[in-house]
C-alpha cells in the first residue's frame, strides 16, 4: 500500500515530462518571409510579348509571346531552354534548366543531359505561354532577416534571364529584396460540398486539404474547368494534363510532364492515394501581390470557388482571403504556446498526485487510529 503513492507521482512525473519534451525540429527548405522578387524590366520591350513575376510555391517567371515569332529563353548556361510561340511551348529536354525549373527547390538532372548538345524539343503547352521556377532569381536562400536600420525595404540582389526574339537579343532584368511584414494572408472556407469537408491550408499561395465523408465519388474542377481530380472510396486520381494539379505537382518534385499541360488535352490520369482525400495548392485563393494596397487595413481580398460534382450533380467550395495586418496578426508562438499548456498540465497533475497521496496517508491513519 505505502508504495502505490509512489508509484502514482512516478508516473505522473514521466508523463508530464512526455508532455514537456519537444519533438525534433524539422527545417524546411524555404526562405525568411518577406522577400520577394521584383521585375525591373524587360529591354528591349516587344509588343505581345509579356514577362510577370508571379507568386506560386516560390516566385516564378511567367512569360506569355502571342505574336508570330517564336521567343526563346537562355538557361543558365547560355543554352536554348524553352521556345515559346504560335506552336505553343516546347521545352529542350537537354538543358538542365529544364529539370531544375520544374521544382521549387532545384531537383535533380537526369544523367546524360547536356546543356552542350544539340536541342532536343518535346511540347508541353498547346498554349503561347509558360511559366516555371527560374532559380536564378534566388541563387542563394535568406536564412534570417537582413539588418534593415529603420529602412522598410531592403534590397539583396540582382538577376538576369537572357532571351531572343527573331535573333534579337531581350534581356530581363530584376532584383529581389526584404520588406518587414506588414501583415499576413488567411483564407477561410464558406461553403462545403455535399458530403465532402475542405479545410484550408495557410501559406503565399494556399493550399486545402480535401476528404469525403461516404461512399461518393467526386471531380474537382481546376481553373480552365478541365478536371484535375477524381476521389471516391477507392482513393484519389490526378489528371496530369491539368494546369492547376501541375501546380501542386511541381513543389513536390514530381512535375514531369510526358504530354502537353493544358486544360484542353485529354485527361491522363494517375492514381495519387489509397484514401479518399487530396490535399493541393489552390491559384484562385491567391491575391495577385504580396500585400493589399492599404496593408495597415484588415480586408477581404479575394472570394473564390472550387467547382466540384457529387455523384454527377454540381457542387463546389467557396471561400475568402482576406488581409490581416501585423498588429492584428501576433499570435503566440507555437513553443510558447506548447510550454504554457504543458506547464499548467504538469502543476495540475502534480497537484492531483499530490492530493491522492495526502487522501492516501489520511484514510491509513483513520484505519491506524480505529484499530487501537
Amino acid at each position: 500500500m505505502t508504495r502505490g503513492p509512489g508509484r502514482l507521482v512516478l508516473a505522473v512525473v514521466l508523463i508530464a515530462a512526455a508532455v514537456l519534451s519537444e519533438p525534433a525540429a524539422v527545417v524546411a527548405h524555404e526562405e525568411v518571409p518577406g522577400v520577394r522578387n521584383v521585375l525591373d524590366g524587360v529591354e528591349p520591350s516587344v509588343p505581345g510579348v509579356t514577362v510577370q513575376v508571379r507568386i506560386s510555391a516560390a516566385d516564378q517567371l511567367v512569360v506569355a509571346n502571342t505574336t508570330a515569332t517564336d521567343l526563346d529563353v537562355l538557361g543558365a548556361a547560355g543554352e536554348l531552354f524553352l521556345r515559346i510561340g504560335p506552336g505553343g511551348v516546347l521545352a529542350n529536354l537537354n538543358s538542365p534548366t529544364w529539370y531544375l525549373s520544374l521544382n521549387p527547390e532545384g531537383g535533380t538532372v537526369p544523367a546524360g543531359v547536356d546543356a552542350h548538345a544539340a536541342p532536343r524539343f518535346g511540347r508541353v503547352s498547346t498554349e503561347p505561354s509558360w511559366g516555371w521556377f527560374d532559380h536564378r532569381l534566388h541563387p542563394t536562400l535568406l536564412a534570417r532577416p537582413p539588418a534593415t536600420n529603420g529602412q522598410r525595404v531592403v534590397p539583396l540582389s540582382s538577376w538576369q534571364v537572357d532571351m531572343r526574339y527573331g535573333g534579337r537579343a531581350i534581356v530581363v532584368r530584376g532584383h529581389r529584396e526584404y520588406r518587414a511584414i506588414a501583415g499576413a494572408f488567411r483564407t477561410t472556407i464558406l461553403t462545403q460540398a455535399r458530403g465532402t469537408q475542405a479545410t484550408t491550408l495557410p501559406g503565399r499561395l494556399p493550399g486545402i486539404f480535401f476528404r469525403l465523408s461516404g461512399a461518393r465519388q467526386v471531380t474537382l474542377l481546376g481553373e480552365g474547368g478541365e478536371p484535375f481530380a477524381r476521389i471516391g472510396p477507392s482513393g484519389a486520381e490526378v489528371n496530369e494534363a491539368s494546369p492547376t494539379w501541375a501546380i501542386t505537382a511541381a513543389t513536390r518534385g514530381s512535375f514531369s510532364p510526358s504530354g502537353a499541360v493544358d486544360p484542353a488535352a485529354a485527361p491522363r490520369w494517375r492514381h495519387e492515394s489509397v484514401q479518399a482525400q487530396l490535399t493541393w495548392l489552390e491559384p484562385r485563393a491567391r491575391f495577385a501581390r504580396d500585400e493589399p494596397t492599404a496593408p495597415e487595413r484588415a480586408a477581404v481580398l479575394v472570394f473564390w470557388t472550387v467547382p466540384v460534382t457529387v455523384d454527377g450533380a454540381a457542387d463546389k467550395i467557396t471561400g475568402t482571403t482576406s488581409w490581416v495586418p501585423a498588429a492584428a496578426h501576433q499570435p503566440v508562438p507555437a513553443a510558447r504556446a506548447r510550454g504554457g499548456v504543458a506547464r499548467w498540465l504538469l502543476i495540475a497533475m502534480v497537484a492531483a498526485a499530490g492530493a491522492l497521496v495526502l487522501l492516501v496517508v489520511l484514510l491509513r491513519r483513520r484505519q491506524w487510529s480505529s484499530s487501537r
